[in-house]
């Protein structure tokens, strides 16, 4: 299980990296890529600032 994160970082880095440049075309589903939710207000992994646990519904 180490370097699992480093990993899927680095591949997911170079997928990003040929859409970039044209190589991958993620809305043709002939390549196995999807387009996931996208937040355009945050940073991935980051906490929304300003939100308690009674807005995000007191789990987690």
């Amino acid at each position: 299980a180490a370097n699992v994160e480093e990993a899927f970082i680095n591949t997911a880095r170079e997928i990003y990296t040929k859409i970039q440049e044209g190589v991958f075309d993620p809305t043709n589903e002939v390549n196995g890529i999807k387009i996931g939710p996208q937040n355009i207000n945050s940073a991935p992994g980051t906490n929304r600032p300003n939100v308690n646990s009674n807005e995000r519904g007191g789990c987690c």
